[in-house]
């Protein structure tokens, strides 16, 4: 079995795709659907899949991030908490998601004040910039 993720398929479908189109052209629609099986990929094992994604949970960043999201009423306060709450995190970019996008201009000038206090939280490597987007609150 292959340790490729199942998710990152979407080249294999496009190449299956066309494979399938210059079947139907060479051998006429009804054979291709049945010759496609000779040029499809094996299957994977579910439990496979399972694991690949539970050991990319265990990488640090991501628990970080989780334990941010769940504890950001504490860590920024019920007056920031209640504008903004953390809507992902890539490449050390943590995305605030603002409630309404008036709040974007204000939030911009204390955002160097979150960052330290995320920096005094969770250390210097975790977080290097916070970026403010307009969203809905989720909760």
């Amino acid at each position: 079995m292959p340790d490729k993720p199942l998710f990152s398929r979407g080249k294999e479908r496009k190449r299956r795709a066309l494979r399938f189109q210059l079947l139907a052209d060479w051998y006429g629609e009804d054979y291709a659907a049945t010759e496609i099986s000779a040029h499809t990929v094996q299957p994977y094992l579910l439990g496979q899949e399972i694991d690949l994604m539970v050991t990319g949970l265990k990488r640090t960043s991501i628990s970080s991030y989780l334990r941010l999201a769940s504890e950001w009423e504490r860590i920024a306060g019920n007056t920031l908490a209640r504008m903004a709450t953390p809507g992902g995190m890539v490449d050390g970019k943590l995305f605030l998601e603002v409630r309404h996008s008036a709040m974007l201009r204000e939030l911009q000038t204390v955002s160097s004040l979150i960052l330290d206090k995320i920096k005094q939280e969770f250390g210097g490597d975790f977080c290097r910039e916070i970026v403010f987007v307009a969203g809905r609150r989720r909760k």
